[in-house]
């Protein structure tokens, strides 16, 4: 399975989603990643940082999770739909890959085109 497909299945109706890969292995399986629910799997890896961690997205992520369990590296599949608090990741030391997938890009405009009222509400607009 695809990193893209992961994420999409992640977010359930709503197409962001994340994939996080802890040494090499997916752990988020049916949590809804891509809202930063790691604080859940916590207790199943016995882990507070997540220091071999990438956590693949489909757009900008929250930062505060992200910084929270020290997780280095995150890739985002577009940022052209929303760029949330990529530069605050960078400052905090975050690997930051923007992959500029046009199929994320698609995706979440045909999204906020269909359900604006619900799109404003994730990001708090």
């Amino acid at each position: 399975m695809s990193w893209l497909t992961a994420c999409r299945k992640s977010g359930g109706s709503f197409p962001a989603g994340a994939f996080p890969v802890f040494r090499g292995a997916h752990f988020c399986r049916n949590h809804r990643c891509g809202r930063c629910r790691l604080a859940s799997v916590q207790q199943q890896i016995g882990q507070k940082r997540y220091h071999d961690t990438t956590l693949y997205t489909t757009l900008a992520p929250c930062a505060g999770t992200i910084i929270q369990f020290e997780i280095p590296r995150v890739v985002v599949g577009e940022a052209r739909t929303f760029d949330g608090e990529l530069e605050l990741l960078r400052s905090r030391r975050v690997d930051v890959v923007i992959l500029d997938d046009q199929r994320c890009v698609d995706t979440m405009g045909r999204f906020q085109d269909a359900y604006p009222d619900l799109w404003a509400e994730d990001i708090a607009e």
